[in-house]
């Protein structure tokens, strides 16, 4: 009398099958997920008295590890990756929620759940789970291991139809995170005994500070081997985390008033071209490394020459750029000095008659320095209020005035581009 949510026959072995039973409609809310292996004459509970509440509504067993399995009870989700042996509940991300309906994504490995009255939940990419069920939890043991990545798509994201500002109006769904999602495991026991050795020195954190945990560096290499790329993170969790590569390389420097600062972030530079890319991961003096195939968005015809003549064109602008902040630097090294000086004539005890000519020179100085900055980043003493349509033009305006446009080309840079760039030059020549 008790009622069959699913019946699940097994693709790795003849008269294998798992049928989903519920009793509740009787009071009965005990979780039975009953097992066989010879075409229905033995049953078995995979799941009793192994932590999971709430009566059954679904199971899946993934496309190519037999291990991993999922239940989905009215309290949640569960997964094995030994076959059973023990059942552990998700939490990461996922509600204590009916879990009506699974299926796993045969092109993109995702876990893909119907629940009741939350609609669709997605856990992206479960091969690192399947990973565990294929070598065995002691793959965590391990400093450093990277899984397999999925493929990364260079997506042109729109403003979706509707309401622009909809606030708590209106549900909205949270999309995939863009860019190339990179999961791996560490293991903190070895990184903090590293650390205590002394080997290991606790890696500067976001803006130069020093960091409690140490972070897991990421170097990006194309297929010729140069090396494009240079991140930070720290991970969340001891054993399985995830990061993103945004698919940007790495930028050059640029101008800023403010003075240069050691142990800063590499700089973010423009989109790489598609292709195939070695992500090398390394932590607790241990490397690890996996490979991630970058696409176009599939949805544009946008040719490989057109994406080369971006990147140069981003690439010009760059150095150019960094020519500039060189310069610039020297001009908030004169700053600081102009700031001294000042300090010193205040102190000065000489009369002011005395001091008339330094004064007056150091204020044209001053008045002479503040010109260049205006020219290159704009003035400050703009009292114009409301909408304006006629913004100052300045050095760094015409500077990244080309990357603008290119945003929104599908065939390379034109002519307006190659105006805006050789602006951009005159420009840059004129504040040196």
């Amino acid at each position: 009398g008790s009622y069959v949510a699913q019946v699940k026959a097994s693709r790795f072995n003849a008269g294998e099958a798992v049928a989903v039973i519920n009793n509740y409609r009787r009071g009965d809310w005990t979780t039975y997920v009953l097992h066989t292996t010879n075409y229905g004459k033995k049953w078995t509970n995979i799941v009793e008295d192994k932590g999971l509440e709430g009566y059954a509504l679904s199971f899946v067993q993934d496309l190519v590890e037999p291990n991993l399995m999922f239940v989905g009870t009215e309290f949640g989700l569960y997964f094995t990756i030994d076959g059973g042996e023990s059942w552990t509940k998700w939490t990461n991300g996922y509600p204590t929620v009916s879990t009506y309906d699974m299926v796993i994504h045969p092109r993109e490995h995702d876990l893909v759940i119907g629940t009741f009255g939350r609609s669709f939940w997605v856990m992206d990419d479960i091969r690192p789970l399947r990973a565990l069920a294929a070598e065995g939890l002691d793959e965590l043991e391990k400093p450093i291991k990277a899984f397999d990545s999925p493929d990364a798509y260079l997506a042109v994201w729109r403003q979706a139809m509707g309401s622009r500002f909809a606030a708590d109006g209106m549900y909205s769904g949270d999309n995939r995170p863009s860019g190339a999602m990179i999961t791996y495991s560490v293991n903190k026991s070895l990184a903090k005994k590293e650390s205590k050795g002394g080997s290991s020195p606790a890696a500067s954190g976001r803006w130069g500070r020093r960091s409690n945990e140490e972070a897991v560096k990421v170097s990006i290499y194309d297929e010729n081997g140069t090396n494009v790329r240079n991140l930070e993170v720290t991970p969340e969790h001891n054993g399985i985390n995830r990061m993103q590569w945004g698919l940007e390389r790495k930028g050059m420097e640029r101008p800023s008033r403010r003075a240069a600062r050691t142990n800063m972030p590499e700089s973010r530079g423009g989109d790489v071209l598609p292709g195939t890319y070695k992500v090398v991961l390394s932590y607790a003096g241990d490397k690890y490394s996996t490979m991630v195939t970058v696409h176009y968005d599939p949805r544009i015809e946008m040719p490989m020459e057109a994406l080369v003549a971006t990147a140069a064109l981003e690439d010009e602008a760059g150095m150019l750029g960094a020519e500039l902040a060189k310069a610039v630097q020297s001009l908030v090294t004169a700053e600081g000095i102009m700031k001294v000086n000042k300090g010193l004539l205040d102190a000065d005890p000489r009369t002011a008659e005395e001091l008339k000519a330094v004064q007056e020179a150091h204020k044209a100085t001053q008045e002479e320095l503040e010109s260049i900055f205006a020219m290159i980043f704009g003035s400050d003493d703009d009292d114009r209020q409301g909408i304006v349509r006629n913004p100052e033009v300045t050095v760094m305006s015409r500077l990244y005035g080309a990357g603008r446009y290119l945003g929104n080309d599908v065939d390379g840079p034109g002519v307006t581009e190659q105006n805006l760039l050789r602006l951009a030059k005159e420009a840059v020549a004129e504040a040196m």
